[in-house]
Parts: structure tokens; sequence; C-alpha cells
């Protein structure tokens, strides 16, 4: 799966933030960027067809230039609604999945996800050698209405549907930290600090 023309990317900032004290976290800010434009910055290489998931100040999320979409429904459902919201939109035979806090992932390691969906594959799952991250997925538009009746029937979890396709996990053990997400405004100052410190900008 590397033809761009087969692509369409979500990054997700529609949830509600509940350990970032209800800040919208894919708006605060990291070496004075809002943390989402990382996350935009790595599918920028990968696709030109990109969509912001997002169900708060979606004016705000709008001024980044790309299609904001919310959730079908006010329930903030999870990340699976989301998902299932742009592949209704999406034409492309593949969305690739990243959240909005994941600021250390590149366009190198959603190359290395997207070579998981093969002829024999649905869905590409990230793992970093100790845990899946199923929010970093590769999935085929084609199973939008198997999603779709999955939400209906009251599921939410996101793992749980993804094991009743044809799945493989894509070893990122090799650079797990990449995978190091930001929950809180401490664990974002903490990264901050860290990446003054060395020098090293994401992306």
């Amino acid at each position: 799966m590397q033809e761009q023309k087969k692509i369409s990317a979500v990054v997700l900032a529609g949830g509600q933030s509940k350990r970032m004290q209800t800040n919208d976290k894919g708006l605060q800010l990291l070496l004075g960027k809002p943390l989402v434009c990382f996350s935009l910055k790595s599918v920028t290489e990968i696709t030109d067809d990109i969509f912001l998931s997002a169900n708060r100040n979606q004016a705000q999320y709008q001024q980044f230039g790309f299609p904001v979409v919310a959730d079908e429904n006010d329930r903030f459902d999870g990340p699976l609604a989301g998902v299932l919201a742009v592949m209704k939109r999406s034409v492309r035979e593949v969305l690739l999945v990243i959240p909005c806090d994941l600021p250390l992932l590149t366009a190198e390691h959603l190359r290395r996800l997207l070579h998981g969906v093969t002829a024999e594959t649905e869905i590409a799952v990230a793992y970093d050698g100790n845990r899946l991250h199923p929010t970093v997925m590769a999935v085929r538009i084609s199973l939008a209405a198997d999603l779709d009746a999955y939400l209906h029937g009251g599921a939410r979890k996101l793992q749980d549907w993804i094991v009743t396709h044809r799945w493989r996990k894509v070893d990122f053990a090799d650079c797990a930290a990449s995978f190091r997400n930001i929950n809180s405004l401490e664990e974002l100052a903490q990264l901050e600090i860290e990446l003054s410190e060395s020098g090293k900008v994401p992306g």
C-alpha cells in the first residue's frame, strides 16, 4: 500500500481529553505549535487526502486547512466513531489513522505501518514490542459497513473490533519510544523540556 492515491488519513482529535483537565488535547502547544500539527505534518508526507476528526473547537481545527469531521452523534463514542465518520467520506481504499497525541511519530513510521496492509490483511496495527496501539492503524475503507453495524450494536472497543477481521500487528519494537503519547499537561511539559534540551524537533 504505497500508492498515495489509494490512501486517506485521519488525525483523531475528537475526544473529551479528561486527563488533560478537559483542555482540547490537539490544541495544546508543544514547542510553540499545537500538538495536532505534528501528526498532520507526518500524514501530509503520505497523502493529500487528509481529515481531522474533532467534536469540539471545530472552527479552530478548520484553520489547519483540512476537512474537519465530527462524529455522527454527540455521545463521544470513542475513536471508532471518528474513524467511521471519515470512512463514510473517503473514496480511497485505505484509511491511515493516527491520534493527535503522538508527536514523535514520523512519516517513516507510517509508511512501515502501511506495508502491513496486503492482499491478505484488512487492518494493520502498530505494536511497540510491549503493547498494541490500536489508534495507529491502517484499515480498508470496505469495512465501513461492518464498523457501522458494530457501533450501532452498542460496542465501542477499538481492539475488540480489530481482532474480528484479518489483521496483523506491525512491529515497531526498534523505535518504541516514538510511540510516547501525551495524556496530561504534565507529560506535555516534560516532553517539551526534553526536546528543548536535546535540540530535537519532532517530524
